[in-house]
């Protein structure tokens, strides 16, 4: 994954947004952080990527209520 973020950088018109930044605790607060409101999140993948969208919505609603 690392690999195909560095990649990423070097092509294409908007390279900052490839990162990698590795187990899910970290991608998940990554997310959470970089949404805005009106944001859509995509998720493509196999396995547990079916997981992410729940997690980012209950982290996003906590969030949200400790403003």
């Amino acid at each position: 994954a690392q690999r195909l973020a560095t990649e990423i950088k070097g092509h294409g018109s908007i390279p900052e947004f490839a990162v990698h930044v590795g187990p899910w605790a970290g991608a998940l607060e990554k997310i959470v952080s970089d949404l805005k409101e009106g944001d859509v999140l995509l998720t493509l993948g196999a396995g547990d990527i079916s997981k992410a969208g729940p997690e980012v919505i209950l982290r996003l609603s906590q969030k949200n209520n400790g403003k």
